[in-house]
């Protein structure tokens, strides 16, 4: 049996801080270690594994039931420094990945917007990147993983072993068991910097065509969308196109190193303030001048640091305190190509309309799907960051109906608020999901608070 002092009672909310639970926490030190931990909760007990608690809404905690922290299980395994293959637990971070492989001339194939997530987290998320459209999604990368299933029993899955248990876990935000060791694939580079060109644009039009001309050149591509501007300017945008730069591109002073670690140690926001920092005069202020910030040249390029092209807002830790104790919600859409251009100014609009402003956000084009229940396709993807305020989520429904409408889904690693009927629709796939997951659970152990709330089980 479990010693019961190792489990704590503990206060767990996603990046967005709302919503939050209790859960009972365990931290598992091995295999062995999480194996008789599932094996002997009692009967009636739910299980979910989180990270670093990097997901917004309610996906990663499941309310007075059991929570595994995997950040316990975090080692490198092994690490083949001549093919960038590495065998990791799930519970490392990006970001120790990199500190092992970059030094060696490998990099992430694909990351999301800051370093700080696990793994384990990534594939349960099945994250993207500013270069879905030619990478896809991590888990294209992803050779093999280990995972424990609800019996306590460990099963061993690739594309061509145990591959349903495969597909339904990567973008299954950790329904399906529990991942403790995984195999990726790096990508080789000969530099830790990034050959970066910037556009600033006039409005979405100008935006939308600065990024589809440059996909097929620039491996990474988004653009930071002002979204309070309106009229004739609504979706101006600072456009970041980027390249892992070659040696020869760098400045003779950083050719000596080419491969060094980005280790300027960030600030940290020392405090949650009793109300909201951010709204929208802050941000007219902020988008204002980030929108200005490269100078009067409307086209310019540099070479850059890793860390501030791939995670600008990893300089602050916990920068998601500004948005005070109601926290704040991403609402990430994805808009098939066919009239994308009218459906996110349509959406656009409706938040300026209903004085719901987003005060940062980014727009990028998306390639091929991946697994059940991955969220990136081929279209245009747009995430908005809105602090909690009456009436956000009668707008945001309403931004629903706008991209179901148009075909299109949210993001599960960003949900906190969405129905039932709305997710059923936009993800298709879900029956072959929902099979999959009562072949390998078929009492439901994995359990979170979005899942209750999706009636995903």
């Amino acid at each position: 049996m479990i010693d019961a002092p190792t489990v704590r009672q503990q206060l767990i909310a996603g990046w967005g801080v709302f919503p939050h639970g209790d859960a009972y926490v365990y931290t598992p030190r091995s295999l062995p270690d999480l194996q008789q931990f599932i094996q002997s909760r009692p009967a009636n007990r739910k299980i979910l594994a989180f990270g670093s608690s990097r997901s917004y809404g309610d996906a990663g905690f499941c309310s007075n039931e059991y929570a595994l922290s995997m950040r316990g299980l975090s080692l490198v395994h092994q690490f083949d420094k001549t093919t960038g293959t590495i065998v990791v637990e799930a519970g490392i971070t990006l970001e120790e990945i990199i500190a092992v492989a970059l030094p060696h001339g490998w990099f992430l194939p694909v990351t999301p917007g800051t370093r700080f997530p696990t793994l384990g987290g990534c594939l349960a998320a099945d994250v993207h990147g500013k270069n879905h459209h030619q990478a896809g999604t991590i888990s294209n990368y992803i050779d093999w993983f280990d995972i424990v299933l609800a019996d306590g029993t460990p099963r061993h899955c690739s594309r061509t072993e145990n591959a349903d248990l495969f597909c339904a876990t990567a973008g299954g935000m950790g329904l399906t068991g529990v991942v403790y060791r995984i195999q990726l694939r790096l990508v080789p580079v000969e530099t830790s910097f990034i050959t970066a060109e910037y556009y600033r644009t006039a409005n979405l039009s100008e935006t939308m065509a600065v990024l589809a001309a440059n996909d097929q050149e620039w491996n990474f591509t988004v653009a930071w969308v002002d979204c309070i501007a309106n009229g004739k300017k609504i979706g101006r945008s600072e456009v970041s196109l980027g390249r892992h730069a070659l040696l020869s591109e760098l400045p003779q002073s950083l050719r000596a190193h080419p491969l060094q670690i980005d280790e300027k140690p960030p600030f940290t926001f020392p405090f949650q303030p009793p109300f909201s920092l951010v709204n929208n005069f802050t941000g007219e202020l902020f988008n204002t001048a980030f929108y200005y910030k490269s100078g009067p040249s409307k086209k310019h390029r540099k070479v850059v640091p890793y860390n501030s092209f791939f995670y600008p807002l990893d300089i602050m830790h916990h920068w998601n305190r500004v948005y005070g104790p109601q926290g704040l919600v991403q609402y990430q859409i994805l808009v098939p190509f066919a009239d994308c251009e009218a459906v996110i100014a349509e959406v656009l609009r409706h938040c300026i309309k209903r004085k719901h402003p987003s005060t940062l956000a980014v727009l990028k084009r998306c390639g091929e799907a991946a697994g059940l229940l991955s969220f990136p396709k081929p279209g245009w993807l747009m995430a908005m960051d809105f602090p909690v305020t009456a009436g956000l989520f009668e707008t945001l429904d309403d931004l629903d109906k706008i991209v179901l409408a148009a075909g299109g889904r949210e993001y599960l690693a960003k949900d906190v608020r969405m129905k039932p009927e709305t997710f059923r629709a936009m993800y298709p796939e879900l029956p072959e999901w929902q099979a999959i997951k009562r072949k390998y659970d078929p009492d439901a152990i994995f359990c979170s608070d979005q899942a209750k709330r999706l009636q995903l089980l």
